[in-house]
């Protein structure tokens, strides 16, 4: 299993909005429920490429612009690793993490 971070919500303003959506409480809530659980994801928002993976740990750290974010580290089977790398860049910003000190 390789293991990818990504950030998956924050506090920011949302553009189109105007205003953000979600607050610290939220965000704290989020990681809660998605800590340890195993969620249905699609690459590129592709119904075509599914993956379950699993969290492994959510954490919420400071943005750029004083906002908050969550961060989530989650197991993808190393066949799909792959695809997810390929995204980089994207909404989802992930990046590997399994070869950083302190990770099994």
């Amino acid at each position: 299993m390789a293991r990818i971070e990504a950030i998956v919500a924050g506090t920011g303003v949302i553009p189109s909005y105007g205003k953000p959506l979600l607050d610290e409480h939220d965000l704290r809530r989020l990681a809660d429920q998605l800590t340890g659980s195993s969620v249905p994801m699609l690459i590129e928002h592709d119904l075509d490429q599914p993956v379950d993976v699993v969290v492994v740990r959510t954490e919420i750290r400071d943005g750029p612009e004083g906002d908050r974010q969550l961060f989530v580290e989650y197991e993808v089977p190393d066949e799909q690793a792959a695809a997810f790398e390929q995204a980089k860049g994207d909404v989802h910003r992930v990046q590997q993490v399994a070869d950083r000190p302190g990770r099994r």
